[in-house]
C-alpha cells in the first residue's frame, strides 16, 4: 500500500514538491522540534524538557543549539516571557492562576519576574493593554507597552 502512495506521489509532484510533504515523516530535525514544541509549556526547567522528549541533558542541549540556534534557557525564557504576555492580554484569567500555571513558587516570585523582565508588575502591564496606555518609551525596558 505505501508502494502504491509513493508512486502516486513521484508520479504526479516534483521531487522538490515530495521532499516538502515527506520530510515531516522522516526528518529527525522536524521529529526533534515538535517533541519540544509539545511539552514546553509542561517543563519547569531545561532538564526536565529533556526528559520530556526523551534526550539526555547533554544530548538535548547540543540538539537543541543545532536546530534552534540558542540554548535552551534562554529560548525557555523567551517562551515563557511571551505566553506570560498573552496570558496578561486576557482580564478573565486571574494573575494567581498564570503564577501557577507557569511554575512559579508564589505570586511574590511571578511580580518580581514580571518587574525584572518587563520593567512592570504584572497588574500594571494587564492595565497597560487592557486600557490601552503607553508609559513613556524610556520606563519600558522591553517594549510591552
Amino acid at each position: 500500500m505505501l508502494n502504491l502512495i509513493f508512486y502516486l506521489y513521484s508520479a504526479n509532484y516534483s521531487p522538490e514538491e515530495n521532499s516538502l510533504f515527506f520530510s515531516p515523516l522522516i526528518c529527525s530535525d522536524y521529529k526533534f522540534k515538535n517533541k519540544v514544541l509539545l511539552h514546553h509549556l509542561k517543563a519547569k526547567n531545561v532538564q526536565e524538557l529533556a526528559k520530556l522528549c526523551g534526550y539526555t541533558y547533554n544530548t538535548f542541549n547540543r540538539e537543541f543549539m543545532k536546530q534552534f540556534g540558542s540554548s535552551p534557557y534562554k529560548w525557555m525564557i523567551n517562551e515563557r516571557k511571551k505566553r506570560i504576555l498573552q496570558n496578561l492580554e486576557d482580564p478573565t484569567v486571574p494573575l494567581k492562576s498564570i503564577a501557577f500555571t507557569f511554575h512559579f513558587s508564589s505570586p511574590a516570585h511571578f511580580a518580581r519576574f514580571c518587574k525584572e523582565n518587563f520593567g512592570h508588575s504584572a497588574s500594571e502591564i494587564r492595565h497597560k493593554k487592557i486600557e490601552g496606555h503607553c508609559c513613556p518609551a524610556e520606563n519600558c525596558r522591553k517594549g510591552i507597552c
